[in-house]
């Protein structure tokens, strides 16, 4: 959703065109709509279940797809998703624009701690602490506001990580930082899903794969 907002906003006639978003949305989220914004354009908040009588929407095409999920038994296969690699470098432009990248002398290496409930390795935390001990920098990207999560990714050399929402930040990655992601050999594994996001922007991923325990 993100590169088709700023895809639509990179033309300057509309930015006083008003943006309307659902209420309640995370601050993050309300901060990386902020950067692709130009900075006259007007947000409108709609509370659930409240409705608007508009004149005249405005609709941008997808600039990238993936079904959510298989739908019905009879279901078979997934898609590993495609991208507008031209909407997508427009968009990372845009926003690292907002916040100015101050190169550091010495680009890092990141471990992104996977926190969530579902989908975690049982050995994370013997891989973490290996990853450690080779010069790795843990980081926890929920716990970081939007811009945070910007540099820390702009700024690294190598990311490792499991796969999930917080490597969406790989875009912000500059050539030629490595990246190395842990999936499941799970026989619905998408494995080129974030393959088609970093070749988006000019990036590539390794897989490290796993046997699911269940």
């Amino acid at each position: 959703v993100l590169p088709r907002i700023a895809l639509f906003y990179a033309d300057p006639s509309r930015s006083g065109i008003p943006l309307i978003v659902d209420q309640g949305l995370h601050e993050n989220i309300m901060a990386s709509l902020r950067a692709v914004l130009p900075s006259q354009t007007k947000i409108y908040i709609l509370p659930c279940g409240v409705s608007l009588s508009i004149k005249k929407l405005h609709y941008v095409h997808a600039v990238g797809y993936i079904p959510f999920e298989p739908r019905g038994s009879k279901a078979i296969g997934h898609s590993d998703g495609v991208f507008a690699p031209e909407a997508m470098k427009s968009m990372v432009l845009r926003i690292k624009a907002c916040f100015p990248m101050h190169e550091a002398k010495s680009r890092r290496r990141i471990y992104v701690k996977r926190n969530s409930g579902v989908r975690n390795m049982i050995n994370s935390s013997e891989v973490e602490a290996m990853l450690v001990e080779m010069g790795f920098v843990v980081i926890e990207p929920e716990k970081m506001n939007f811009e945070e999560q910007v540099r820390i990714f702009h700024e690294a050399e190598v990311v490792v990580g499991a796969t999930g929402a917080a490597m969406a930040n790989l875009l912000f990655c500059r050539a030629p930082c490595r990246i190395v992601i842990f999936m499941s050999t799970h026989p619905e594994t998408p494995y080129y899903y974030w393959q088609s996001v970093a070749t988006s922007v000019g990036l590539q991923v390794a897989y490290v794969l796993c046997p699911p325990t269940i």
